[in-house]
């Protein structure tokens, strides 16, 4: 008998976990598109990827208040914002069902950075000690700049890469050219016209961080990205 009661509570356990599930499929997601200076409301595309496979599932636009609103099964996923003469920026959303939320919509605000004379990313590749080689820990750092680049037309890139301070500036400026140039050929893969790469190699000029120990010379190992307008 306390067999039977066991099974039966067990069952119905199921059963309440799995009409809850059933009872909210969708996920919604509500955001609004504005530009980071002016604050201004931007008419922009939405488009959403699946995490899983980078498959185009939808694509929407935000009204000219900058407002839009998608919904989406339980899973996880890639928001792209994407306008003309701006950053396109990403954003990874999760509402996979077996997450404890008590509320069944996604909220965002989205500022995009307009691409006018240039634009700092904030992100950078860093190298190991007398090391060229681009670490594949950054190959998504890659990716997405060869994504973001293909978008425009009337821009350059800028690979601004750094040293540690030592060895002459002779030497790092030769370090620095040679690590550049492992960062563009990867671009060069990704299909970018190399005419809209520019490397600018600045040895040991320019550290970020005091070179006073080893974490913040391994900081100061880097490359930096800069759009700039091709005009």
């Amino acid at each position: 008998m306390e067999k039977k009661l066991k099974l039966i509570i067990i069952i119905f356990g199921l059963f309440l976990i799995c009409t809850k599930l059933v009872g909210q499929p969708f996920i919604s997601i509500n955001g609004t598109i504005y530009d980071s200076l002016s604050k201004l409301p931007l008419v922009a595309e939405v488009l959403l990827f699946s995490f899983e496979n980078d498959s185009l599932i939808s694509s929407t636009q935000s009204n000219n208040k900058g407002i839009f609103k998608i919904k989406i099964p339980s899973g996880v996923y890639e928001v792209v914002i994407d306008k003309t003469g701006y950053i396109r920026k990403s954003i990874f959303v999760n509402t996979f069902p077996f997450e404890v939320r008590k509320e069944t919509s996604y909220s965002m605000d989205v500022a995009l950075n307009q691409i006018d004379k240039e634009y700092w990313f904030n992100f950078a590749v860093f190298f190991d000690y007398k090391s060229i080689e681009v670490k594949p820990d950054y190959y998504n750092v890659i990716w997405k700049m060869a994504d973001s680049l293909s978008k425009y037309e009337d821009v350059i890139l800028e690979l601004a890469v750094h040293s540690d301070d030592i060895g002459s500036q002779e030497y790092n400026y030769q370090l620095t050219l040679r690590r550049g140039q492992s960062v563009r050929d990867l671009l060069l893969q990704l299909g970018i016209d190399e005419r809209k790469i520019r490397i600018i190699p600045y040895g040991k000029l320019m550290p970020r961080y005091p070179n006073d120990n080893e974490q913040n010379r391994a900081k100061n190992r880097r490359c930096e990205f800069r759009i700039v307008s091709n005009e």
